[in-house]
């Protein structure tokens, strides 16, 4: 009998629109969320199977300088063998991020996620999570996104995923991914 693991996976943004209000954002309370297809490349295979063993990844995901790339492709999310998207956003501090959110509440990446907006978290599963304030910058047409081993020059992507729509992030909304990766035996 052959026994198979699949590897599968969603991403979840959540768009929070606000408004500054005496310096200070304000969320309206519209939030948007669009959850997305999301494929594991042949770096993020190899990123999870070298994870289990004692030896040292070829391409850290979760390094420092590695993150995340927001784009406007038109072929995003389909192709095992990416290494970034396919249009990066270039609007400052929307077209990549490089930090991981690493808070003590919720360290990122981690295992059955409890965070109540993660909409697509598993107990069998790993989330990466990304947050963009307000002030951080503007985008259009964001419909695509990879994570990357650099933020600023990538040659691997963990994964890359589509939206399947496009959406705008101004400088007075909040953005948050979920990138949920779900271990599965077949």
């Amino acid at each position: 009998m052959k026994e198979n693991m699949n590897l599968s996976g969603n991403v979840v943004a959540r768009l929070i629109k606000g408004d500054w209000k005496d310096g200070k954002w304000v969320p309206l309370g519209i939030e948007l969320e669009f959850v997305g297809k999301n494929i594991v490349t042949d770096g993020g295979d190899t990123f999870y199977a070298t994870k289990a063993t004692t030896k040292t990844v070829p391409k850290n995901f979760a390094s420092a300088t590695a993150g995340v790339r927001l784009g406007y492709g038109t072929t995003g999310g389909g192709d095992k063998g990416d290494t970034d998207v396919n249009t990066k956003c270039t609007a400052a501090g929307v077209g990549y991020y490089n930090r991981l959110s690493s808070t003590s509440t919720y360290p990122y990446p981690q295992t059955n996620d409890t965070e109540a907006s993660n909409s697509g978290a598993t107990t069998d599963c790993v989330t990466w999570y990304y947050y963009w304030y307000a002030s951080q910058g503007s985008a259009t047409k964001i419909n695509e996104g990879a994570i990357v081993d650099s933020a600023t020059n990538p040659t691997a992507a963990l994964c890359h995923w589509d939206f399947g729509t496009t959406f705008d992030k101004t400088t007075s909304d909040t953005l948050e991914l979920f990138i949920n990766h779900t271990l599965l035996g077949v």
